[in-house]
Formats: C-alpha cells, sequence, structure tokens
C-alpha cells in the first residue's frame, strides 16, 4: 500500500477516539469509517457472493481500521481475518472492534499460511498500488482451490491508467489485461455501478471528518487526511470514477502448457476411477459408523477426500487428461463386488465389516498418498495449476495416519484368541 502514512496511522487513531467520543457502533461505525465507492452496495453484492460460494474463510488484505473486516463478517458469517501494515490502523480496529482477528501484514506479505482462505478481498487497495503484481501472488498462495479474489474499488471511467499522489487509478479494461497477464480470469458476475456512496453512509463519515478535524485540525496530518477525502469526493461528483466489484479466479493453465503423456495419462485415469469408488466407499462408512465413537472422524475423511478427488480431477484437466468412462465403471462393479465379502452374519451388519472397510481404506489412503508423490517427481515442482501438490501429499499423510489408527483400534476391539488351559500329562 502507499507509503504516505499521515493518510493512514496518527490520523487513524484519532477516528478512533473521535468515533468512541460520538458513540458510533454498528453500521454508522463501519460508514465513517469505509466510505467507499458505492458503499454500501458494492459490498452487498461482495457479501451476496460469498454467501454463494460456501465461503467460510476470508482474508481481507489491506484492512485498514476494520470496518469492513466486520461488516463482512457480520452479514455473511464466514471467519474473516484482517491484513493491514500500518500500526495505527491495527490500534484502531481492535479498539472499535474488540472480537475482529486483525494481523499485522501486507497485501503483498500476509504472513498467513498458504490455501487458507475461501475468498481473498481486496477493498479499497488496488488503487492505493501502482503495482498489482504482489496482491495478485499473495491472493494465488493464499487461496484454496475453487476459491476467489474479489476487487472493490474504484475504476476510471475513461482513459486506461491515472497516477495522481497515493493514487493509481485504473479502468477495468485495464485491470483486466493485468490480470490476465498474471494468471486471473474475471468472472461474469462483475459489478459496476455509480461510485457515490448511499446518503447515510456519506452523513456517517462527514460527521466523524468535523469531529476529527476540531480535535486536531491544525495538523499537517488531518490537513492532508481532509483534502484526500475532497479529492475523492470530486472524482465521484465529476463522474471521473465509477464504483466496481471486480471477481477474479485464478487460471489453471496459466503459465507454459504442460500435456501428460500417455503412460502418466493412463495412471491418472486409473488413479481416479479407483479414487471415485473409494470416494462412495468411505461414505457409505461414514453414514454406517454415525453416532459411533468413530463416526466424527470418518465424516471429516469423507468430505475431505471427496474434496480432494475434486482437485483430482482439476489436475487432470489441466494436463489435457479425461477421466476415461469404462475405468470408471469397471472400478464400480469392482467396489461392489468388495462389498460382498463375508463378515460372519448373514442380514445384521458385523463388526467385522467396519474392521475390513477400515483396513481396505488405509491401503486406499496409501494409494493415494503415492498417486500425489508421483505426480510430483514426474512434473518435477509442488505447483500445477495453481494446485499445492506438498498440501495434498500432506492432507494425505493425515488421512493414512487416521485409518491405520482406527484400524488398529478397530482390530483390538473386534479380534481375540482364545487361551486353551494346559493339558494334563497322561
Amino acid at each position: 500500500m502507499s507509503s504516505d502514512t499521515d493518510l493512514f496511522d496518527d490520523v487513524a487513531r484519532w477516528q478512533a477516539d473521535a468515533a468512541e467520543a460520538l458513540g458510533m457502533q454498528g453500521v454508522e461505525l463501519v460508514a465513517a469509517l469505509s466510505p467507499g465507492p458505492g458503499f454500501p452496495g458494492t459490498l452487498h453484492a461482495l457479501a451476496e457472493r460469498i454467501v454463494a460460494s460456501g465461503a467460510r474463510d476470508v482474508v481481507d488484505l489491506g484492512a485498514g481500521l476494520g470496518g469492513v473486516s466486520a461488516w463482512l463478517a457480520a452479514a455473511t458469517g464466514a471467519t474473516v481475518v484482517g491484513v493491514e501494515p500500518e500500526s495505527g490502523s491495527r490500534d484502531a480496529a481492535h479498539r472499535l472492534f474488540p472480537g475482529l482477528d486483525l494481523r499485522a501484514g501486507s497485501a503483498a506479505d500476509s504472513g498467513l499460511d498458504a490455501a487458507s482462505a475461501d475468498v481473498v478481498v481486496a477493498v479499497g487497495v488496488t488503487s492505493l498500488l501502482d503495482s498489482l503484481d504482489g496482491l495478485l501472488t499473495e491472493a494465488r498462495r493464499l487461496l484454496r482451490p475453487g476459491g476467489f479474489l474479489a476487487i472493490v474499488d474504484m475504476f476510471l471511467a475513461n482513459g486506461d491508467i491515472e497516477v495522481d499522489g497515493p493514487n493509481t487509478l485504473r479502468s477495468t479494461a485495464a485491470l483486466q489485461r493485468l490480470v490476465r497477464d498474471a494468471g486471473w480470469e474475471r468472472s461474469d458476475t462483475d459489478r459496476q455501478s455509480d461510485a457515490a456512496p448511499d446518503e447515510e453512509w456519506v452523513a456517517a463519515a462527514v460527521r466523524l471528518m468535523h469531529a476529527v478535524s476540531d480535535d486536531h485540525g491544525g495538523s499537517p496530518e488531518v490537513g492532508a487526511w481532509i483534502a484526500d477525502r475532497r479529492k475523492l469526493a470530486g472524482w465521484i461528483e465529476s463522474g471521473h470514477v465509477v464504483a466496481g466489484l471486480v471477481m477474479l479466479t485464478p487460471i489453471e493453465d496459466a503459465g507454459p502448457r504442460r500435456s501428460a503423456d500417455r503412460l502418466l495419462r493412463i495412471y491418472l485415469q486409473d488413479h481416479h476411477a479407483t479414487s471415485s469408488a473409494g470416494v462412495r466407499r468411505v461414505r457409505r462408512l461414514a453414514d454406517a459408523e454415525a453416532g459411533g465413537p468413530d463416526g466424527a472422524v470418518l465424516d471429516r475423511l469423507a468430505t475431505e477426500i471427496a474434496a480432494e478427488r475434486d482437485v483430482q480431477a482439476r489436475v487432470m484437466r489441466v494436463l489435457g487428461v479425461q477421466p476415461q468412462p469404462a475405468k470408471e465403471a469397471v472400478a464400480k462393479v469392482a467396489e461392489r463386488a468388495g462389498l460382498l465379502k463375508r463378515n460372519g452374519r448373514l442380514v445384521r451388519r458385523s463388526p467385522l465389516t467396519s474392521l475390513v472397510e477400515l483396513e481396505t481404506m488405509t491401503i486406499a489412503a496409501r494409494g493415494k498418498l503415492a498417486g500425489w508423490e508421483a505426480l510430483r517427481a514426474a512434473l518435477g515442482t509442488d505447483h500445477v495449476g495453481g494446485i499445492d501438490l506438498a498440501q495434498l501429499i500432506a492432507e494425505s499423510e493425515e488421512h493414512l495416519a487416521a485409518f491405520a489408527g482406527l484400524h488398529r483400534r478397530r482390530a483390538a476391539e473386534v479380534l481375540s484368541v482364545t487361551t486353551d488351559p494346559p493339558t494334563a500329562p497322561a
């Protein structure tokens, strides 16, 4: 973000002082701190897309005073982690939104774990960056497979790119060129509107600005902050900028295209067929054990393995491989045949059934792990199409350990030996 801390550090603390003195709460507090372009309409549109995606974890890069992060958490029910580089803004946010998880970090280096977000949002951030490379790289690192980056900002109504002080204004067309070159594609669900915020939001922001000005009007920091606010208001009033919500998803085949050779294609098709059968089998086992001591663990494993199978299909698409219907059908028949194993009972489910199923899933998890390791060795990298193979390998190791542990415990419960008394000598 901009290095102009005059606009973002001391003034942030003074805004918190004024908001507390005015007794601002709820939407009024968010509005006073975040009089963004087209607010709250663009925020509502963003919240709707987050809810529709089923996202659980959202990262807000460049969270500022925390107003948007707190608003999104309340509007979507998702867990929102804000990231903000300026200490003054973080201090103010912690005072005003004590329940908000706000971390020190930047749009290019959040410090968060890789693949920790379903959605990354950047609200009012891109217009403060002269280059978007760091933001786009970090967002790709943070996103889980299937996630998206949402940019909410002001965009040039006419022209291409314009630099004015700390602001770099871009048209949506210019943004599209930049993100495409960086391996992202725009969604068809973008939103563009007039940049004028709602009147109530403007009134709250003006009220707060007057309070800060009354307390610190002689300081150069406040003078620069008010001048910046007036400049933005002029752009909005003149129609120089429009408000926009731009949705971006990583392009799976960004960078040099790679295609699987014949043997790798066969290998991937075989693994996909067996994994499809494994998904069905572990789900049946989880349903059968629901309510039992292992039910919750098996339900988690079934859900994660199903999601992993979807990632496997994405990897295949990146490498130009399609599932082979004949192999899928054979795997399905073999899976059903495996259910016919004798278990010591004709009608009711035997304890031996679950033991054998856990044994089968332990073997399958070992094969799944070997498949990801083999693919990494073939590619010579941990990354393909924005997918982190190292993470998939780690998850497979955890799945193998979980199934093996359940199998050992179940074997100890179900299986036993009988010790005959020693035979008396004749």
